[in-house]
């Protein structure tokens, strides 16, 4: 049985007092930023007079301060220049429902792992935005922290109504969690989010973000705009999330997503791998100044396909197989992918190496995208099929169209599988073990 829709009044619940608000020194330090001509000097008097929040100040002053051999002790005018006084409000804002929040009445709605969330959120944003150049750190670790606000605000308002959504929707996605939101307030989170944001002031480039970070892809906004790459970026963000916050085994499918996802900002492999451990490393010592629940993270930089630490057992027997592409982080994500479910990997940039690679020894399966700089991996395939031995080859073609003519033209041409970038790495392994039923019956069917 459905439960009935109990529409919120967002203006009603404010005056009430019900949604979520900054408290205390926070709030006094929101509104002397929001005079025309206040006093630098008044607001680092006030910062300073709650030792805890000085301190959070100083640390986010540190990290974006220029010069690293001087570290910054205390909050001065110095100090708010160098961060931005835009800047201060809004990390004093995210800070004080960090603080104020720590815990409410909504039974179903884990508090604590909700800010351990938010909060490597924000420290990824805030790498990100260092990296990126796309918008100031400080913003960004905001971003990071109040970017999923409206779930606390429903857990706040309506905590008996959201808490049976929640008991109902533990395995649901992002997605389907919203439209049960939907279907029983008259809005989701991601409105809620929005009217909080909206009404604290933060910039409509953040909060448009904001909105769209979960689905980017399919946000509507223009193309190569920096709305749109800020969308990315908490996307990405949300990927280092669940990179410290999910199982290992989960931890698995999510890393080939975030180098894909990186790949989009313009970001190398070997990036990403920094910036990520960087990521956990802020949220650990920031976990520890705001009491909030962290954990160790095994760091990117240091994994090893093969080092056995908490890797996942291979789900198919070993099979030797040949990755052609030219696109580097592609071919990071799929040889630690496969490598770590235990297959041999060999990597080539484009068909001419590849065919030099074929001629030594015969991979069990080749992973070719369709474009490649010497040509199409349709020509690559006819080519191995003219090879002795290639027809026992299980090839499969990547590509980002999704036409359905394309497809038939691959399968003809004597494509095995035909897979649409970015891959789902879930989806990709399960596609391997057709490969590795088909590699099998083949080599049985060989004769001699």
């Amino acid at each position: 049985m459905h439960a009935e829709t109990q529409p919120i009044d967002l203006d009603a619940l404010k005056a009430a007092g019900t949604l979520p608000t900054p408290k205390g020194i926070a709030l006094t330090v929101m509104k002397l930023c929001q005079k025309e001509n206040v006093s630098l000097a008044d607001l680092a008097h006030t910062i300073q007079a709650d030792p805890a929040l000085a301190g959070r100040i100083i640390r986010i002053a540190n990290i974006v301060n220029p010069n690293k051999s001087r570290p910054i002790a205390s909050v001065t005018t110095d100090t708010l220049i160098l961060i931005g006084i835009q800047a201060v409000r809004q990390v004093v804002l995210g800070f004080s429902l960090v603080s104020s929040y720590q815990d409410g009445p909504c039974r179903n709605f884990d508090y604590k792992r909700f800010w351990s969330r938010s909060l490597v959120v924000a420290t990824a944003a805030q790498a990100l935005a260092a990296a990126t150049r796309l918008a100031p750190p400080a913003e960004l670790f905001t971003c990071g922290i109040l970017g999923d606000v409206g779930r606390l605000a429903l857990a706040t308002a309506r905590p008996e109504e959201y808490a049976q959504i929640l008991a109902q929707g533990a395995e649901l996605s992002s997605a389907e969690l919203a439209q049960r939101e939907a279907a029983r307030f008259g809005l989701e989170h991601r409105d809620l989010t929005t009217y909080l944001l909206h009404d604290w002031g933060i910039p409509k480039l953040f909060i448009d973000a904001l909105y769209h970070h979960e689905q980017p892809e399919d946000s509507g906004l223009p193309d190569g705009s920096r709305c749109r790459r800020l969308a990315y970026l908490l996307n990405m963000a949300t990927l280092i999330a669940d990179v410290c916050m999910q199982s290992e085994a989960a931890r698995q499918e999510v890393v080939p997503r975030l180098y894909t996802m990186g790949n989009t900002l313009g970001l190398d492999a070997e990036r990403i791998a920094r910036l990520t451990d960087e990521a956990v490393r802020d949220w650990r010592e920031w976990g520890n100044m705001l009491h909030i629940r962290t954990h160790a993270v095994q760091p990117l930089t240091e994994t090893r396909p093969d080092d056995g630490k908490g890797a996942a057992a291979p789900a198919l027997p070993p099979m030797r197989i040949l990755v052609v592409d030219d696109d580097e982080t592609l071919i990071f994500m799929l040889s630690r992918l496969l490598s770590q479910a235990g297959h041999e990997v060999r990597t080539a940039p484009d068909a001419k190496r590849a065919m030099e690679q074929l001629a030594t020894a015969l991979p069990d399966v080749v992973i070719a995208d369709w474009n490649l700089p010497d040509g199409d991996g349709l020509a690559l395939c006819r080519a191995i099929r003219t090879m002795p031995g290639g027809n026992l080859i299980y090839v499969v073609m990547l590509t980002e169209m999704g036409e359905e003519r394309r497809e038939i033209d691959a399968l003809e041409t004597g494509v095995n599988d035909y897979l649409r970038k970015p891959l789902n790495p879930k989806l990709f392994m399960a596609r391997l073990m057709a490969a590795r039923r088909y590699v099998d019956l083949a080599l049985r069917a060989e004769p001699g």
